[in-house]
């Protein structure tokens, strides 16, 4: 037996009502998967709702950096109504396909662009670790501000609730990309396998030269090296594997 609640719009409480609305004449304009679910216990549903307009729509993210960190999100509770409703979202923003195929895999993926790497770093490491790194949080600081990292905190939380709320409820897909099944352990998500290569990438860009602390982003399970050491593997661009 399924546990999605049934909604009927024509039969709603004035405080389902209420919330529907809002909703519907919102940026999302219809009521569907979690937020269904959510409309059993209105004063939830207005709030979380609330929170996921300025999640998805608002937040001090650019939308190809919200989507990225909603894509990992989704990956890491294995959520198939969020994954098949967020990718192509996600690749009409400018995700790289290559990535949301890695990301689908559970794998590390290199970004040539700088802040889709911090954000990628630090929302694997706050899922994963369930904290971030020193080095990754000044990354992030760096190239997104402090209002942004707070905003990336509200989106990873936010849709942690959506992907409870999918997996508790069994919500169905939607007739977007399937999430592939994995037949690994979540403890083995996004393995650590980027080269140095591409830290030194992120080192020898200009805005992180002033940041001693930026010189290598990895997960905090990592020791970071030495600014010697961050140095040349920079020079000798190298080919060391992080495990």
């Amino acid at each position: 037996m399924s546990r999605m609640p049934q909604l009927d719009a024509t039969a709603l409480t004035s405080d389902q009502q209420e919330v529907y609305d809002a909703i519907v004449h919102g940026p999302r304009g219809a009521v569907v998967g979690p937020l269904r679910v959510w409309l059993q216990s209105p004063g939830l549903a207005s709030k979380a709702q609330a929170l996921g307009q300025h999640a998805r729509y608002d937040s001090a993210l650019p939308t190809h950096l919200s989507e990225l960190a909603i894509l990992v999100t989704a990956r890491y509770w294995s959520s198939g109504f969020e994954w098949s409703h967020h990718v192509p979202i996600a690749l009409e923003a400018g995700v790289p396909k290559q990535a949301v195929y890695a990301i689908g895999q559970a794998k590390r993926f290199n970004f040539e662009d700088a802040r889709m790497q911090a954000v990628f770093n630090f929302v694997v490491e706050l899922h994963l670790l369930k904290k971030v790194s020193d080095a990754s949080y000044a990354a992030a600081k760096h190239l997104l501000g402090l209002r942004g990292c707070v905003d990336l905190v509200g989106i990873c939380g936010y849709y942690t609730l959506i992907s409870m709320t999918i997996n508790v409820f069994d919500v169905a897909d939607g007739s977007g990309p399937t999430l592939p099944k994995l037949e690994v352990g979540i403890g083995n998500y996004f393995k650590i396998q980027s080269t140095v290569t591409a830290v030194s990438r992120m080192i020898s860009d200009s805005r992180l030269c002033d940041a001693p602390s930026l010189l290598l982003l990895s997960f905090s399970s990592i020791h970071a090296p030495s600014c010697r050491a961050a140095r040349c593997a920079r020079l000798e661009a190298g080919t060391r594997i992080f495990e």
